[in-house]
């Protein structure tokens, strides 16, 4: 696997292993699908977007590897207690990401993570899903 699937693979390794307020079920994808008429378990998507590279001598490059925690679950809009702990879970992600080091691939370092949306108002009120979408960047030199 490339660099990248296999980052993108240790985020979701250690999605699956975090104590989280729900088991994740993370799963790496190319493409998300997502059937908003029928799923009513939580999904955790996982995907891999972008890979920068930046000289940094002497034939060592700086690689920023970027992927996406995608959160999503069908939810009554209504419930306030059903997006409360939608919104515990996805803070219990960010938080099992902040470490910084992923066990199964020690080679890459946490430098940025970005949570926007924290969840799609949009989303959550036309369709009663609650999406949100987790940004981490881990650089690798090589």
């Amino acid at each position: 696997m490339s660099v990248l699937a296999d980052i993108t693979q240790a985020v979701c390794d250690l999605l699956n292993e975090a104590d989280l307020p729900q088991a994740a079920n993370a799963e790496r994808t190319y493409l998300p699908d997502y059937d908003t008429a029928s799923e009513s378990e939580l999904i955790t998507y996982v995907v891999a977007t972008g890979e920068k590279a930046e000289a940094s001598g002497r034939a060592l490059h700086k690689h920023t590897y970027s992927v996406v925690v995608a959160i999503y679950k069908r939810i009554d809009r209504e419930d306030i207690d059903s997006i409360g702990a939608m919104d515990d879970f996805r803070q219990a992600v960010l938080d099992a990401l902040k470490p910084g080091s992923l066990p199964s691939y020690p080679d890459a370092s946490l430098v940025g993570l970005t949570n926007n949306p924290i969840y799609d108002p949009e989303t959550l009120g036309g369709n009663s899903v609650y999406l949100s979408l987790i940004s981490a960047d881990y650089i690798s030199v090589r």
